[in-house]
């Protein structure tokens, strides 16, 4: 638990930080252009190219470089993405809020 001490008054943090984190987690809706179901895609031994912002990106387990990256969302949620390279969180950042703005 997450606690702040302000001139005497204690402060518990803890459930603002769940609520934010829930509310956080909309953001990544844009992200996915196909689910795809994560138990099949598993069993074809994908290769984790990387984890940004908490998103973990996967080269396709079939064609891969020839098709766009596959992601597993903080959520749990699995799918194809319009990513053809790993982008860096400042990438992900500006897709995301872009996404937000158009959608």
């Amino acid at each position: 638990m997450i606690t702040v001490m302000l001139r005497s008054l204690r402060v518990t943090l803890w459930p603002l930080l769940q609520l934010t984190s829930k509310i956080n987690m909309n953001k990544f809706s844009g992200l996915i252009q196909k689910p795809i179901d994560k138990e099949k895609f598993f069993t074809k031994n994908p290769t984790l190219l990387n984890k940004v912002l908490g998103i973990k990106f996967y080269e396709h387990p079939i064609y891969g470089d020839e098709a766009t990256l596959v992601v597993i969302l903080p959520t749990g949620e699995c799918g194809v993405t319009d990513f053809w390279e790993v982008p860096t969180a400042e990438e992900l950042e500006d897709h995301l809020s872009l996404t937000k703005l158009n959608g």
